[in-house]
């Protein structure tokens, strides 16, 4: 009964992840997608295989790309950085396996441009648009290098399909140095 008991705290805690508990990511190569219903080292490792089946993902990172924090209830993907995220597969591959993602936090480095009166960055490594929300502060970053924390709903997620434009919840914007 012991030896039992051993072995089930071994699991679990080796399926809680150094994941930043705050969910703040601040590396433009991962994605932090909050998850509802992660709870239990069975369902991480069953949404970790289902994730892990992505090809955008950067493999070399974690094992398989892909990291479940079930503490914070998060799961941090590595991104392939000359690939774009195609954020409807994330949400598939979620859903499928009976959860249901809350929130997408992706960090986008690029050049800020005004076009046509809507804020974009463009990912220079993977040519990915982004398009950040009405009302967002852009100050005199527009034409600079910029990094951009920002949030993406579910809803917006599920609909993206590979060449649209990345509709964007939230969004803070920081200028980098030149």
């Amino acid at each position: 009964m012991n030896i039992m008991r051993i072995i089930i705290l071994t699991m679990l805690w080796s399926a809680v992840s150094l994941a930043d508990p705050n969910g703040i990511p601040d590396d433009p190569h991962q994605l932090i997608v909050q998850v509802n219903g992660i709870v239990c080292s069975f369902c991480a490792f069953g949404t970790e295989k289902k994730l892990s089946k992505l090809d955008f993902l950067d493999k070399s990172q974690f094992g398989d790309g892909v990291l479940v924090d079930i503490r914070s209830h998060q799961v941090t993907l590595s991104l392939n950085p000359e690939v774009t995220v195609k954020y409807a597969e994330i949400a598939d591959a979620i859903t499928k396996g009976g959860y249901d993602p809350v929130a997408y936090y992706p960090v986008i480095r690029g050049v800020l441009l005004n076009n046509e009166g809507r804020l974009e960055i463009t990912n220079p490594e993977n040519g990915q648009v982004y398009v950040l929300p009405e009302g967002t502060e852009a100050g005199q970053t527009i034409g600079q290098t910029v990094q951009c924390s920002a949030e993406l709903s579910p809803d917006a997620a599920a609909k993206y399909k590979n060449g649209d434009s990345v509709v964007l919840s939230h969004a803070v914007i920081v200028a980098l140095e030149q």
